[in-house]
């Protein structure tokens, strides 16, 4: 709902989805007197998984983490011939990816 009322570099679609996570994954953990299954912790353990995608998401993958990888490439990478075609398909691919995947897919 938040990607729908705000544009598509917003921040706020991108805070209320890690909030509700993080808030998901803390009350599970609250309740100290259940055990979880182990579907439940098949499923904790796949959530805590996820958290690493919040990384690659807009806005934070435009802000942060591509120019991140561009300052390692440009600075480490570029220099190193085998590398560097390695690290240019593997940036050329995920540039991709991710304006086709996380554009449509949740998570």
């Amino acid at each position: 709902m938040a990607y729908v009322v705000c544009k598509q570099r917003s921040w706020a679609p991108w805070l209320v989805s890690a909030m509700m996570d993080a808030l998901s994954m803390k009350l599970i953990h609250s309740d100290e007197g259940s055990e979880l299954t182990e579907e439940e912790e098949g499923e904790m353990s796949r959530r805590h998984s996820l958290l690493f995608l919040y990384l690659v998401r807009s806005p934070v993958y435009e802000s942060m983490f591509r120019p991140l990888c561009m300052f390692f490439f440009n600075r480490l990478w570029r220099h190193i011939p085998l590398i560097r075609e390695i690290a240019e398909t593997f940036i050329g691919v995920f540039d991709g990816l991710h304006s086709l995947h996380f554009y449509k897919a949740g998570s």
